[in-house]
């Protein structure tokens, strides 16, 4: 990644789990660089609803905000909350990054493919929503996390740091049938889940 200006007085930012870092509709000002732990990006549903979807979970070593950067108004188009128990972040200003994307074509490359890596895995979310049935959506869900960030272990491949409702808010379902659809999944021994971590099976995972 390349790095970015900041301010001196720009200090990182340290959070706890559940901190907004903003809100919908926020004015939008800073670029933010995940340093340690992970922030997710949700999608709240509408007043009365309490279906929440997350349309990205950012990283260490990740952007997150510039679409906003890129918007005339400057307003945040979703939420921004801290999901484990410390998350730093860095801050860059959008004039100080600004002077830096005019001059510097490497990183409007580099920005180009993260715009592409950030449109794949929206509609990876979307098409996912369409799929009918709700075990359908949970088994892609759980493959995709663990091709993306799990970690082999003697059984499986092994995810951790996702509750029952961050799951149903990243397939975009109630927790019910989260923890319902786990419940199957364990019985027919695709996984092993715990409070906030599964781990797929590689032996029913070679079957599938």
């Amino acid at each position: 990644m390349t790095n970015l200006p900041r301010k001196s007085s720009l200090k990182p930012q340290v959070l706890t789990k559940g901190a907004f870092i903003y809100s919908e509709g926020d004015p939008a000002k800073y670029l933010f660089t995940v340093l340690k732990g992970r922030v997710k990006l949700l999608k709240r549903g509408k007043r009365g609803s309490t279906r929440n979807v997350i349309l990205r979970v950012v990283q260490p070593n990740e952007r997150f905000g510039i679409l906003d950067f890129f918007d005339a108004s400057h307003v945040r188009r979703y939420d921004a909350v801290s999901m484990d128990d410390e998350v730093i972040l860095s801050l860059t200003l959008f004039s100080d990054f600004k002077v830096v994307l005019d001059n510097d074509p490497q990183l409007q490359m580099r920005l180009c493919q993260e715009f592409l890596q950030m449109s794949n895995k929206l509609w990876f979310t979307y098409k996912n929503l369409l799929l009918n049935r709700t075990i359908k959506k949970v088994t892609v869900t759980l493959k995709n996390l663990a091709s993306s960030y799990g970690e082999r272990t003697e059984d499986g491949v092994e995810v951790q740091g996702y509750t029952h409702q961050e799951l149903a808010e990243v397939i975009g379902i109630s927790r019910q049938s989260v923890s319902t659809s786990l419940a199957y999944l364990q019985k027919e021994g695709f996984l092993r889940y715990q409070r906030s971590s599964f781990e797929i099976l590689t032996s029913v995972k070679k079957k599938n």
